[in-house]
């Protein structure tokens, strides 16, 4: 996705990889997306729709408050 992700929404990215196979399987909130990169939840949800706007991540079926994506794998 390279030069598309803004600094954060990569360094949230290799965070989580580098942090093994269950934590990718364990996916993003909002919440864990906004602590991982120290920003206020508005910021986590923009920056996590724009990652589903360009493929990297994948938007689960329950919504509301209790959103959550998957990272993408291709």
């Amino acid at each position: 996705f390279g030069p598309e992700l803004l600094p954060r929404q990569e360094a949230v990215l290799r965070r989580l990889f580098g942090q093994g196979p269950r934590r990718i399987a364990e996916g993003l909130s909002a919440r864990s997306y906004a602590k991982i990169a120290d920003v206020s939840g508005a910021t986590a949800t923009r920056d996590l729709t724009r990652l589903v706007e360009i493929g990297a991540i994948i938007r689960r079926e329950a919504g509301g408050r209790s959103t959550g994506y998957d990272i993408a794998t291709v």
